[in-house]
């Protein structure tokens, strides 16, 4: 399901220089299901979010969760693969007042 720095996802970004953030587990992640469980596997990447630059590679930006059902089977730590850089001051401004006036664009 994830293997360590092979399986990416795509986390948003607030006020970075990149839109999203690539984040990884720091280890192998399997899951055994019968197959007849397999229509209630569920994954969730559970993040407050957009997460706010500077970022830090490394850092740890989000939570995987395995669902089957209603049952938690697995939650895994997400970590940024990459930094992501904020962007200068004059164009957060402008992010944040058109944030204000048109809402997430």
């Amino acid at each position: 399901m994830s293997k360590i720095n092979q399986t990416f996802f795509e986390i948003k970004t607030w006020l970075g220089k990149k839109q999203f953030v690539k984040g990884v587990t720091n280890e192998d992640i399997y899951i055994t299901l019968n197959k007849k469980d397999s229509n209630k596997f569920e994954v969730f990447i559970k993040y407050k979010g957009p997460i706010k630059a500077p970022i830090e590679k490394g850092e740890e930006i989000a939570k995987l969760q395995v669902m089957k059902g209603n049952e938690l089977l697995k939650t895994v730590p997400l970590y940024a693969y990459e930094a992501v850089q904020k962007i200068n001051f004059f164009k957060s401004v402008l992010t944040s007042f058109n944030y204000m006036i048109w809402g997430d664009v």
